[in-house]
């Protein structure tokens, strides 16, 4: 997420490739980290550092249902 630029987005599934990648993992492996990637993007909600997103519109990340983007909080 510090790769995003001022008010960009990322979806969950490129935070967990770009990891998945950093780590040396090859293939579908990303999918494992799926998991822990919307877990800390709803501490870093909680803590104000990162805003969920769905349309374009702020979320509370306990009562999204379907896609999200993640956008970091500058």
């Amino acid at each position: 997420m510090a790769r995003c630029s001022a008010g960009t987005t990322a979806c969950p599934s490129e935070v967990a490739r770009a990891v998945h990648a950093a780590r040396g993992g090859s293939g579908d492996g990303w999918r494992d980290l799926m998991e822990p990637v919307r877990q800390a993007a709803r501490r870093l909600a909680a803590d104000g550092e990162l805003e969920i997103t769905q349309n374009g519109v702020v979320v509370d990340p306990s009562r999204a249902k379907g896609p999200v983007r993640l956008r970091p909080v500058r």
